[in-house]
């Protein structure tokens, strides 16, 4: 989290980022507010918290959004996440990262 804000404040974004620190379940946005890269690290004691990433964020999304959640390597993602659609799973020793994006990007780059 340190280094995001870091990197947020070393190229003038902390005006167009949020760092948040805590349980997915406990998290909601404000009113109105809409975001394009939602990155998620969740525990690895078991399956990631599929269904609490989707509550929390769905409502959120913007037309292009991307969400990244790091996950076991052991657990299979699931296709869908708030209504993204897996695009990437890469996997490295214990863990693993799933990348999510909206069908609107998909057709940007087919265009």
């Amino acid at each position: 989290a340190a280094v995001i804000r870091e990197n947020l404040a070393h190229v003038r974004f902390t005006d167009r980022g949020r760092v948040v620190v805590g349980k997915v379940e406990r998290w909601r946005a404000a009113p109105g507010e809409r975001y394009t890269l939602i990155l998620a690290d969740p525990p690895y004691d078991g399956a990631a918290p599929w269904g609490a990433i989707e509550s929390a964020v769905s409502d959120v999304l913007a037309e292009h959004a991307v969400i990244v959640v790091e996950h076991d390597a052991r657990t299979e993602p699931p296709e869908h996440l708030a209504g993204l659609t897996l695009w990437r799973d890469r996997r490295q020793g214990a863990g693993a990262v799933a990348i999510y994006r909206s069908a609107a990007l998909e057709e940007d780059e087919d265009a």
